[in-house]
């Protein structure tokens, strides 16, 4: 007789990041926030499609769009809850272009939220609180590198 054979658990996948793809992917949303059109990717050195996605302009996100979804308007707290999740800034410099604001075309990455790419979402993780301790600051235990705390003689 079969029995059937317990899997790993489901993993949910947390409300921010099923709230960011819900954002990010619907195409009325694109004037402010939407996949990046064309980028290199660094698994496999070819260009690919939606592997980070661009706010276009923060402040009118944090305005007008932010609020639909979470329960805030603030683009500070949502870009502190991409960062701990992972999600990094891409800084694209191009010098023939003036300098923009800190809150225009703003590019995030992560190598697990990608177009298309739904089943990725259970891999990310958000970081625990211990990481940003001070006292293991999140460089020092990402390097492994423990740092000896000295006293200045006064």
């Amino acid at each position: 007789m079969y029995g059937f054979t317990s899997g790993p658990p489901v993993q949910s996948i947390p409300a921010f990041l099923t709230k960011l793809k819900l954002l990010v992917d619907d195409e009325e949303t694109n004037e402010l926030i939407y996949w990046d059109p064309v980028s290199l990717s660094l698994v496999s050195n070819f260009v690919q499609h939606g592997t980070s996605f661009h706010i276009r302009d923060g402040n009118r996100l944090a305005k007008e769009l932010l609020p639909l979804y979470f329960k805030h308007n603030n683009l500070s707290s949502f870009i502190r809850q991409l960062n701990m999740y992972g999600f990094r800034k891409i800084n694209r410099v191009d010098p023939s272009l003036p300098l923009k604001s800190d809150t225009e075309d703003m590019e995030f990455s992560h190598p697990y939220f990608i177009r298309n790419k739904d089943i990725l979402l259970s891999k990310i993780q958000r970081r625990t609180s211990n990481m940003f301790s001070p006292i293991m600051g999140s460089r020092n235990q990402s390097f492994g590198v423990k740092v000896p705390y000295v006293q200045a003689n006064s």
